[in-house]
């Protein structure tokens, strides 16, 4: 979804990818692919960005048609998660083939980081756009220097597969969950674990409210909703 809310878009499993408006009027769709489209990012100005299964990365600008989509190789093998920066000026890929892939919108060239041994699983990035972290089957997160792609951390303290990582509006707080059943808060400046907190089930995706402090997880089981503050975490009742 853009950032204003306006355009979100929306892929299946028949490999087509709609665009629509906050009132449910589609604005475009996609031609059907050979392959399924595993990850989707639409930036601010409404450009939208589809990965897939054989690990293609293609790009549409607003005011093209349907049809004059740019494809460039992105990864060996499916890409597994998109994510576009706050001023839509680059994207980042994630690929089963361990990579991450920050691609510039205007030269479409990417550049690579490596350093996870398993498939990136999630990518946040910062509100500013200068860093992102990046999540991974092996059980890590990595925070990355969007500007030259170096690497700047790992956060280290899963026993399972990485499945979503939320960066906190002011970029204080990392938010990372796992299958292991753990939601974990680490504090960017520091590297440190602030907060940890166990679950019944394994936490699907997870997203910070735009107040900074409350923090929404989703599991098999429902969603969960919890306050943290500096001092303490308190576990509140989801709506």
């Amino acid at each position: 979804m853009c950032d204003d809310g306006r355009r979100p878009a929306l892929a299946n499993a028949t490999s087509y990818a709609d665009l629509f408006d906050a009132a449910g009027t589609r604005h475009g769709r996609f031609p059907r692919y050979e392959v399924t489209i595993t990850a989707l990012a639409v930036t601010p100005n409404g450009s939208l960005v589809m990965g897939d299964m054989k690990g293609s990365v293609t790009f549409w600008e607003p005011g093209d048609n349907p049809g004059a989509e740019h494809t460039r190789h992105g990864h060996t093998g499916r890409v597994t998660a998109a994510t576009a920066a706050p001023d839509g000026s680059w994207i980042a890929t994630g690929g089963q083939d361990k990579k991450v892939r920050l691609w510039d919108m205007t030269t479409r060239r990417p550049t690579t980081l490596t350093g996870h041994t398993g498939e990136v699983t999630a990518i946040a990035i910062a509100p500013d756009g200068t860093w992102l972290a990046t999540g991974s089957e092996d059980a890590t997160t990595r925070i990355w220097e969007s500007a030259t792609g170096s690497h700047m951390g790992l956060l280290n303290g899963h026993s399972g597969r990485v499945t979503s990582a939320a960066i906190s509006p002011d970029g204080s707080w990392i938010a990372v969950v796992s299958a292991s059943r753990t939601l974990q808060i680490w504090e960017r400046a520091s590297s440190e674990i602030l907060a940890l907190i166990r679950t019944e089930a394994a936490l699907l995706d997870c997203a910070w409210t735009g107040n900074g402090h409350d923090l929404i997880a989703c599991s098999s089981r429902g969603l969960h909703g919890y306050r943290f503050l500096p001092s303490a975490t308190t576990q509140t009742p989801a709506p």
